[in-house]
C-alpha cells in the first residue's frame, strides 16, 4: 500500500514509509556498538543498571491505542486523546488487544516481499517525559520491539527501527529543546516481517 496516497502532506502518518522497503532497517538510529549502561563517575559499575544515574528506566503504564490497520491509523495520530493504557515492556496480546500467535511452520501472514498487508495491527504509545536540560545528551534505547516501530518526540519524526528482538538507540537530545514536558510517542506494526539481504 502506498501510504502517501492516504496519509495528508507532512502528516505522521506520512512518514510511515518504511515498513515495505527491504533496503530501511533503521531510520534515524545511532550506529550499531556494544551494549553497555553508563555509571556517573564515583558509581560501582558492577552495581545492577537500575542504580546508574546515567540511566532512567520509562518502563510504566504508558497512553495506548489500538487499530486494526494502518488505514485506521488518524493522520495527525500523535495528538489523539490515549484513553487506555498498558504496561511497557507487554505484549499487547495478553491485554485483550489482537490474539497471541506463533508458529514454527506456515507464515503468519501473506509471504510478499517486500509489500506487508493492509490489516495487520498498530498500536500507538504515548507518554510524557519530563526534561531539565543539563548539558548531558539523551538517548532513547529500545531493547527489542516486535515488529517495527516508527518514534516521534514532540511531534517530530525522530527514526524507524525493524528487527525484532535487536537493540535500537535513538539520539534525542535536539528533539527535546528546551522543552521542560517532552512528549514521546511510537507507533508499533505487529507481524511485519521482510526477508533481510544476507552478508556474504
Amino acid at each position: 500500500m502506498d501510504i502517501l496516497k492516504l496519509a495528508a502532506e507532512n502528516s505522521p502518518r506520512s512518514k510511515m514509509i518504511y515498513h515495505e522497503d527491504t533496503q530501511a532497517l533503521h531510520i534515524g538510529t545511532l550506529d550499531k556498538h556494544c551494549y553497555f549502561v553508563p555509571f556517573a563517575k564515583g558509581q560501582d559499575p558492577f552495581e545492577g543498571r537500575k542504580n546508574s544515574q546515567r540511566m532512567e528506566l520509562l518502563n510504566g503504564n504508558w497512553g495506548f491505542r489500538y487499530y486494526d490497520s494502518i488505514i485506521d491509523l488518524e493522520d495527525d495520530f500523535i495528538h489523539e486523546k490515549f484513553e487506555n493504557t498498558i504496561p511497557v515492556p507487554s505484549n499487547w496480546q495478553l491485554y485483550g488487544y489482537d490474539k497471541p500467535q506463533y508458529t514454527n511452520v506456515c507464515y503468519p501472514i501473506p509471504f510478499d516481499p517486500p509489500f506487508v498487508p493492509d490489516d495487520i495491527p498498530v498500536g500507538v504509545y504515548q507518554r510524557e517525559y519530563d526534561y531539565s536540560p543539563d548539558g548531558m545528551d539523551r538517548v532513547l534505547v529500545f531493547e527489542g520491539v516486535d515488529s517495527c516501530v516508527y518514534l516521534y518526540v514532540n511531534d517530530s519524526f525522530v527514526g524507524y527501527s525493524q528487527v525484532s528482538h535487536a537493540t535500537a538507540e535513538w539520539g534525542v537530545s535536539a528533539g527535546m529543546n528546551m522543552a521542560v514536558s517532552c512528549g514521546m510517542g511510537m507507533a508499533l506494526f505487529s507481524k511485519i516481517s521482510v526477508p533481510l539481504p544476507l552478508v556474504q
